[in-house]
C-alpha cells in the first residue's frame, strides 16, 4: 500500500494523482455547499475530464508513452503534431527550408497575387557557398588582352589545322534565330519577354502566333539580307600555319 502511494506521488502519476484528489474535493464541496455549485462545476468537469484521460491512458496498451505518463504524455503527441510548425514559423530560416525555401515560396506567392517581389539591399543567400556565382563591379577597366581569343585545332602531325575562336559564333546561329521569332515558343528569350510582361504588367500574356506576324517578316528580310551579304560577312578560313 505504501509503494502504491510513493508511485502515485511521482513526477509521472503526480498529474493524474492530483485530477482525481480535485475531482473528488470539489465533489465533495458541491454536495456540502449547494449554493456554491454552479462555480465549481467548470473546475470538476475540467479535473474529471483528466482523471478519466489519465485512467483511460493507463488501461491502454497501445502506447507505452502514455501508460507510462498518463495525461502528460499527451503533450509529446501535441508537439509531435505541431512541430513542422513551429520549425517553419520560430526556428527555420527564410533559406533552411527542403525542398523549397521560404524565400522562393514568397517569390511564387507574390507573382501569383501581382505584387512585389523584389527585395533591394542584398540577398540573404550564402554568395560564398560552393555553386554560388556573382559578378563583381570593377572601378576600371582591364587592359585588353595582347593574345587573340583564338585556339589552334590539330597538332604537329596535322595536314590541315584551323585557327578557331575561342567565342564562335556560327552563322548558322543566326539562321536558326530567324525560324524561332515566328513563335512564342520558338526561343527562350520570347518564354522570358512573356514572362516579365506577366509579372510586372497586368497584360494576360501572348498567345503562341501572336508574334508571328512579326516574326515572319523579320524572318524573310533576314534570310534575304544573309543570302545577299554572307560573302562579306563570313571571312575565309585559313589555316593556323600558312
Amino acid at each position: 500500500m505504501g509503494m502504491m502511494f510513493r508511485q502515485a506521488l511521482q513526477g509521472r502519476f503526480l498529474i493524474l494523482t492530483l485530477s482525481i484528489l480535485a475531482t473528488a474535493v470539489l465533489l465533495l464541496a458541491m454536495l456540502a455547499t449547494p449554493h456554491l455549485a454552479a462555480y465549481l462545476w467548470t473546475p470538476f468537469l475540467i479535473t474529471a475530464a483528466l482523471s478519466l484521460i489519465g485512467i483511460r491512458d493507463i488501461l491502454q496498451t497501445r502506447h507505452a508513452i502514455l501508460r507510462n505518463y498518463p495525461i502528460i504524455g499527451h503533450l509529446r503527441f501535441f508537439f509531435e503534431k505541431i512541430r513542422s510548425k513551429m520549425r517553419q514559423y520560430f526556428f527555420e530560416a527564410d533559406t533552411d527550408g527542403r525542398p523549397f525555401p521560404r524565400e522562393k515560396r514568397a517569390i511564387v506567392y507574390q507573382r501569383a497575387k501581382k505584387v512585389l517581389d523584389k527585395k533591394p539591399f542584398g540577398t540573404q543567400g550564402d554568395v560564398y557557398a560552393g555553386g554560388h556565382e556573382w559578378m563583381l563591379h570593377s572601378m576600371m577597366p582591364k587592359p585588353l588582352a595582347k593574345d587573340l581569343f583564338r585556339v589552334d585545332i590539330g597538332g604537329p602531325d596535322c595536314k590541315q589545322p584551323y585557327s578557331a575562336s575561342v567565342f564562335n559564333i556560327s552563322a548558322l546561329s543566326y539562321g536558326a534565330l530567324f525560324g524561332g521569332v515566328c513563335t512564342l515558343i520558338g526561343t527562350s528569350t520570347n518564354l522570358v519577354i512573356n514572362g516579365l510582361l506577366i509579372s510586372e504588367t497586368d497584360h494576360p500574356g501572348l498567345g503562341i502566333f501572336d508574334i508571328s506576324l512579326v516574326g515572319v517578316t523579320c524572318a524573310i528580310a533576314g534570310t534575304v539580307f544573309m543570302m545577299l551579304t554572307h560573302h562579306w560577312l563570313l571571312p575565309e578560313r585559313k589555316p593556323a600555319i600558312s
